[in-house]
């Protein structure tokens, strides 16, 4: 016989709130975007969710003093807040009373937070795309794409890994004309640690830890350039032109005269024999090859005053375009021209025999001028008759709105949390970097 008896207990179990914080994103662009037109739609004479606002005008120099009176074309671009998202959580009265301790309030500390999280990083995510130019209207499906850079420094191959790099990418980024107002780097977090193991500490040595943050780099000082870093910078899939390193060959284009070209006919495209539906994507960049025998090298002219520059002519496409027989045609953005006035942009025509270089999939980068990063992000209006609150996250900086309350009858209670947004990347105030998908 035993001297201590049997007992037969029940399995204990608790529920402990843990401590732990939560897995952040760095949330970049929205803390460091333009928001002059942050709640446009309070803006003077404004209606509807797209607001224009003006670009400066490019203007001709004529030699002599006898007048020769140009066109003045008014140049604008546009924001739209068609971009939107939600988080909804329901939970049933006796959810609330028994399993969260302190009613809505409990709820609000550990899934609010959470909530604030994941919009956050939904809407930086989704400004991000501007960089290689894929927001597309969820009413259309129609993509942005007068908005985002089309010069880019890198190949989507070789590593971008030293600071001589990133110094030559800035010298190419201002030869074209750039404003002296807020140079910013954005860096996706992949070449970073390549990049200090280079020598990025010999040019950032500045930084101010009252006011540093996870994504905030610092300073380099020559440059006055602002250097920041996401996880979160978007990935580019090219077509197959690009994945295959094709080099195209130039047919012909759609303006004859050089005045705005914005289709090029090529032919050496080789996926799938020559006819291939996925041969060009929206966003893909192109660069016109140097050392081509019998044809100049290609370089643009100076953004303001029209004169030769040290950047190649690149390009991005702007539609999806399918080969067949290898002859594939290229939608462009910017327009080219090298036929004069106020567009002129090009320093030799475009002829039949050049040859077009194009680029792999890869992870974005960017390079930002004059503060060129607009977000609009209207004050959505209340949920009436529910309990209804906007709040601006501390670490993304997104203005979200919650409502709150029970739904009649169904022992059912919902948080939404939401939010209505836009953005745009002014194209010549800005440059993409090209980082291989097997950097870091």
């Amino acid at each position: 016989m035993s001297l201590y008896a049997n007992n037969v207990l029940q399995d204990v179990q608790s529920y402990q709130a843990s401590g732990l914080a939560l897995l952040q994103n760095m949330c970049v662009h929205l803390k460091t975007a333009n928001t002059r037109f942050m709640n446009f739609q309070k803006e003077v004479g404004n209606l509807g969710d797209t607001i224009t606002f003006n670009l400066p005008p490019r203007l001709v120099a004529d030699q002599g003093l006898v007048a020769s009176f140009q066109a003045y074309e008014q140049r604008k671009l546009a924001l739209t807040a068609d971009q939107s998202n939600n988080v909804s959580i329901s939970v049933t009265n006796p959810e609330l009373v028994f399993n969260l301790e302190n009613g809505p309030e409990d709820f609000m500390n550990y899934a609010g937070r959470s909530a604030l999280a994941t919009l956050g990083t939904k809407v930086d995510g989704n400004i991000a795309e501007n960089w290689h130019s894929a927001v597309a209207d969820p009413k259309t499906g129609a993509l942005h794409t007068e908005s985002g850079p089309y010069r880019f420094f890198g190949n989507g191959s070789s590593a971008i890994n030293s600071y001589q790099q990133i110094a030559r990418m800035i010298m190419f980024f201002k030869n074209y004309g750039f404003s002296y107002e807020g140079l910013k780097l954005y860096f996706p977090d992949t070449i970073v640690p390549d990049i200090i193991g280079n020598g990025l500490n010999q040019f950032l040595p500045e930084r101010n830890d009252e006011h540093y943050n996870s994504w905030q780099l610092g300073t380099w000082k020559p440059q006055n350039a602002e250097v920041f870093t996401s996880n979160i910078m978007p990935i580019h899939t090219s077509g197959n032109t690009g994945v295959d390193g094709d080099v195209l060959t130039v047919v012909s284009v759609d303006d004859p005269t050089g005045q705005n070209v914005r289709q090029i006919v090529c032919t050496g495209a080789t996926g799938s024999g020559g006819t291939d539906a996925d041969a060009i994507k929206s966003g893909d960049v192109f660069q016109f090859k140097d050392g081509v025998s019998g044809h100049p090298d290609m370089r643009y002219l100076t953004f303001t005053g029209y004169l030769p520059s040290a950047n190649p002519v690149q390009f991005r496409a702007t539609a999806d375009a399918a080969s067949s027989a290898g002859t594939v045609t290229l939608t462009i953005e910017p327009g080219l021209n090298w036929a004069g006035g106020n567009g002129k942009n090009l320093n030799n025509p475009i002829a039949a025999g050049m040859q077009i270089l194009c680029f792999p999939s890869h992870r974005c980068g960017g390079v930002l001028g004059n503060n060129a990063l607009y977000v609009g992000m209207p004050r959505l209006p209340n949920d009436d008759p529910y309990a209804t609150s906007n709040k601006v996250d501390e670490h993304s900086g997104v203005s979200i709105k919650l409502a709150y309350g029970a739904i009649p009858f169904q022992n059912q209670r919902g948080f939404q949390f939401s939010e209505v947004h836009g953005s745009v990347i002014v194209p010549e105030q800005s440059m993409r970097m090209l980082v291989p998908l097997t950097q870091g």
